[in-house]
């Protein structure tokens, strides 16, 4: 979503709206019990969606070492969702420049 949101230079302010009839019935809940002010925000809504799902940094590293090619997955697909749990581990991990990567590691 982040990366249509780029392409398609979509507001910040907008965003937490656009993604909300998309939200799993449970993220739904839990957005209706966040402050109003919280709710508009879609750092915040990512966040305690990430938090109550149980999507740790530590979670996407093991599912990015114990994820392997499906018989019908193309490898474009597999190479993509690898390329998408790495991203998302390196952004749980606040990682901007590979210095710090580097850094985290030890």
């Amino acid at each position: 979503m982040e990366t249509q949101f780029e392409k398609l230079v979509i507001p910040a302010e907008y965003r937490a709206r656009l993604i909300y009839k998309y939200l799993t019935p449970r993220a739904r809940a839990l957005c209706s019990r966040l402050d109003p002010k919280t709710r508009d925000d879609y750092e915040a809504v990512k966040a305690a969606v990430m938090k109550e799902c149980g999507l740790t940094a530590k979670s996407f590293l093991a599912k990015f070492n114990s994820l392997r090619k499906a018989n019908n997955d193309t490898f474009i697909l597999f190479a993509s969702k690898l390329d998408g749990l790495l991203r998302q581990y390196l952004e749980a991990r606040k990682v901007k420049k590979f210095e710090s990567l580097v850094i985290a590691s030890f």
